[in-house]
């Protein structure tokens, strides 16, 4: 594939796509028609539409199926001001290299995380059961399943939910990240890429009673001490594997616990057993990008 892509890219050049580049054309219309063909559209309108192809959400693949289209759609796909765009969109500014002469190219070579669908990993363990009524030494063992989705946005924020339930029934409800979450339990953070490293920070969000003021008032008098929670903070790093960027290994783990008195505890969290904490694998989502709200 990556060698009929390069033989392509030789076989297209300006002079033969009959680009009238004076008129600011792009491509010309193949037949004769009455209507106004999409020739006629600047070459700045339709980089324009293709910002709106890729749009907010980062949605590259819809930008090669639209260079699948002709030869000045797929020359125009190649605009280095989208692919420049992409990746800044993707690492921030600073984190690119500014010399960098084949924007798609860096974009391709350098990890990511992919924001159009979810990575999931499966955990597997046995649980031992209650004993049998009828017979005390029967007691049965239960094989449980459950599974870790992590969802990223192209806007930097991050959601990572852990069910019980299948992928089919859970990836949908994670396309927003509005609140209140439709997965119970789901932490909430950003991300940041950091070479071949993607380091999350996440908190889960509760939500606050609001308390009566009838009932704090038969409030007993022993009952001077109220434990409160700490806020808890979930550092988490994981380490780009695959030449595709479609699998993420647990590199560190550790929680922040944060007090009112203003003291903060860290505790690293063992991750070193793979049955515990298994890799997450890719699953693209056709539903996460079926429409564009923003431009690129």
């Amino acid at each position: 594939m990556d060698e009929l892509e390069k033989n392509f890219s030789k076989y297209i050049n300006l002079s033969s796509l009959n680009i009238v580049v004076n008129d600011g054309k792009i491509c010309d219309k193949e037949f004769d028609q009455d209507t106004t063909h999409l020739s006629a559209l600047p070459q700045e309108i339709l980089i324009h539409i293709l910002k709106w192809t890729v749009s907010d959400e980062l949605d590259v693949h819809s930008l090669e199926r639209v260079s699948s289209v002709c030869k000045g759609f797929y020359i125009a796909s190649r605009s280095p001001v989208l692919w420049k765009n992409i990746c800044v969109r993707t690492w921030g500014l600073h984190n690119v290299e500014n010399s960098t002469k084949n924007w798609r190219d860096y974009f391709i070579r350098k990890p990511r995380v992919l924001p159009y669908g979810c990575y999931i990993s499966k955990t597997t363990y046995m649980r031992e059961g209650e004993k049998g009524f009828q017979d005390e030494c029967y007691r049965a063992w239960h094989v449980v399943h459950y599974f870790r989705y992590i969802r990223f946005f192209a806007s930097g924020v991050v959601l990572m939910a852990m069910s019980a339930d299948p992928p089919e029934s859970v990836v949908k409800s994670l396309k927003h990240c509005y609140w209140p979450p439709p997965v119970q339990g789901t932490m909430y953070g950003r991300f940041k890429i950091m070479r071949n490293k993607v380091v999350c920070v996440l908190i889960r969000k509760s939500e606050h009673k609001l308390n009566n003021p009838r009932k704090k008032q038969f409030k007993r008098k022993d009952s001077s001490y109220v434990y409160v929670a700490p806020e808890q903070e979930m550092h988490i790093e994981f380490e780009i594997k695959c030449r595709k960027n479609r699998r993420l290994e647990w590199s560190r783990y550790f929680i922040v616990s944060k007090y009112n008195n203003g003291v903060e505890k860290a505790n690293e969290v063992d991750i070193t057993n793979i049955n515990h904490y298994p890799p997450f694998k890719f699953s693209p989502v056709t539903s996460y990008i079926g429409s564009s709200e923003a431009p690129l």
